[in-house]
């Protein structure tokens, strides 16, 4: 009875100690597998930033490039200069006839 209850005690010891072995060594693949897939992300995010995988559909890229042309037209017209506008007004004269008077305008 003395012998069944050591070897009962030594089994359950050693499956204990297994145990903790093989958790251990879970969790070190586990960490390892994070790792991989923080590696497998990283790579992902930095072909996303590249300036070849920017935008993954064509519509997308349209609407950056609408959006780009519609900054340089208007950063364009605030920087043109217009040359002046010949503008006609009427008025009436002092002997009241209606005449037709041109002036300029900066348009």
């Amino acid at each position: 009875m003395h012998n069944l209850f050591l070897v009962s005690y030594s089994l359950s010891c050693f499956g204990l100690f297994l145990g903790t072995l093989y958790g251990t060594v879970l969790k070190r693949h586990r960490i390892t597998d994070l790792r991989t897939i923080r590696r497998a992300r990283q790579a992902r995010t930095e072909l996303r930033n590249s300036p070849t995988r920017k935008f993954c559909n064509i519509y997308r890229a349209k609407q950056f490039r609408r959006r780009l042309m519609n900054e340089v037209n208007q950063i364009n017209t605030k920087l043109r200069i217009r040359a002046p506008r010949e503008r006609y007004q009427l008025y009436h004269d002092a002997q009241g006839e209606i005449r037709v008077r041109s002036k300029t305008s900066q348009c």
